[in-house]
């Protein structure tokens, strides 16, 4: 009995001996394995335990400093030249005329023998025009028809004439504006439209010719 008490009390005393010593070597262990983590402080900084998480960039020159997956959108051409403004458009001048008889005139009495010219100029919405009339007898209206030759038409035109007396006879001119449509209709097909001119001893026609083209 009094030999097994000596014996377990120094089995004790040896077991806390390793245990302590375990115990040290284990907090040396876990103080390196910290230290293995730690990077050197800069001068002036305390050091940390812990990794930094600073984003990581690219150290390669001119590498790109924005997102590849947002892709810019491409630039539109340079064609090198100005734009030009529109051409402004001009209208044609389109010249008729009609060549007056009083034989022309039907069915109403008309000048024997007399004859006159008429020329128009039809630009747009403008027509010009001048009559000749070489005769004695001073015309008082004159008009434009529309109708084939040997037909008595309706009156589309009005010339709002004054005649003035000539070496020869009566001439008259002047420039109105009339509507588009009726221009180039007469433009189309001068000959389905005629001349009138009327004079105070033939009220009803002295002279008539179809429009043509000059």
């Amino acid at each position: 009995m009094s030999t097994r008490v000596p014996r377990l009390a120094a089995g004790c005393i040896a077991a806390l001996i390793i245990g302590a010593a375990c115990s040290t070597h284990h907090r040396a262990d876990t103080a390196a394995r910290r230290a293995s983590n730690t990077r050197p402080a800069e001068p002036g900084t305390t050091a940390s335990s812990e990794p930094s998480l600073q984003p990581v960039t690219s150290s390669v020159a001119g590498a790109p400093t924005t997102d590849p997956n947002q892709a810019e959108a491409p630039a539109a051409p340079s064609t090198g030249a100005a734009t030009k403004p529109a051409a402004a458009v001009v209208d044609e001048t389109v010249a008729l005329s009609a060549s007056l008889t009083g034989e022309s005139e039907i069915p109403n009495p008309r000048i024997p023998g007399g004859h006159g010219t008429t020329t128009l100029s039809i630009t747009g919405m403008e027509l010009c025009y001048t009559i000749d009339a070489p005769i004695q007898e001073k015309p008082i209206i004159a008009n434009i028809y529309k109708g084939a030759a040997g037909e008595a038409g309706a009156i589309v035109i009005n010339f709002e004439i004054v005649f003035e007396r000539t070496a020869s006879g009566f001439k008259a001119q002047k420039c109105l504006d009339k509507d588009r449509a009726l221009l180039d209709g007469i433009i189309a097909n001068p000959a389905g439209f005629y001349v009138n001119v009327f004079t105070n001893e033939h009220p009803r026609g002295a002279l008539r010719g179809q429009l043509k083209a000059s």
